[in-house]
């Protein structure tokens, strides 16, 4: 497999990045040191971070495959781009960190405040210690929230009534940043873009 060498587009925007934190901290003066120091290493040392890339990606996409023998089947949504299912995912914003660092180029594309758009596999999970209906959604291999239980069963129906039962399917997941109500700071909020899952309403029967 050929490396793939960082961009030196990508190594300038991610020294900028550093060299702007480390003024933040330190004071200006240390921003174009730190961004000079931090492009250099990084271009010196482009082919080992390549070869590392590689093999990281191999191993992950042989974990992948052994967790799931259809890995090269999967059924992708149709794509609506309204991006309207909100993710429960403030309790997966070390693995959304975890996820964008992985990319210099998303890192950055965060940093602007920018959404990104990524494949998220959407994986049903019968080993779920509290829901035997539950939906994971991964991307890249880190899960970044589950579907709510209402959703996932109807999402079971859905996959029945195409015969896709426990298989896995993906659809594009938008990722981007938002206020937290409750502390006021900004954390990874993800929107599936999926057909509308439709609840039935449940029966009310007076009781408390």
């Amino acid at each position: 497999m050929k490396s793939e060498k960082l961009s030196i587009l990508s190594i300038f925007i991610f020294s900028l990045c550093i060299g702007l934190l480390a003024g933040a901290g330190a004071g200006n003066d240390h921003i174009l040191p730190v961004t000079l120091v931090t492009a250099i290493a990084l271009t010196l040392s482009r082919d080992k971070i390549a070869a590392r890339s590689n093999v990281d990606r191999e191993e992950l996409n042989n974990d992948d495959f052994q967790s799931n023998p259809h890995s090269g089947n999967y059924y992708t949504w149709p794509e609506l781009n309204q991006f309207q299912y909100e993710v429960r995912s403030n309790s997966y914003q070390d693995a959304i960190n975890q996820l964008l660092q992985e990319d210099v180029s998303n890192s950055a594309t965060m940093a602007n405040d920018a959404p990104l758009i990524l494949n998220a596999q959407l994986i049903t999970d019968s080993e779920h210690l509290y829901d035997k209906n539950a939906v994971r959604i991964d991307i890249h291999v880190r899960t970044i929230g589950y579907l709510g239980p209402d959703e996932a069963l109807a999402f079971h129906g859905r996959l029945n009534q195409r015969g896709l039962a426990n298989q896995v399917t993906v659809c594009k997941a938008l990722v981007y940043k938002k206020t937290d109500n409750a502390n006021k700071n900004n954390i990874y909020g993800v929107k599936l873009d999926i057909e509308p899952f439709l609840i039935p309403e449940k029966n009310n029967t007076g009781r408390e």
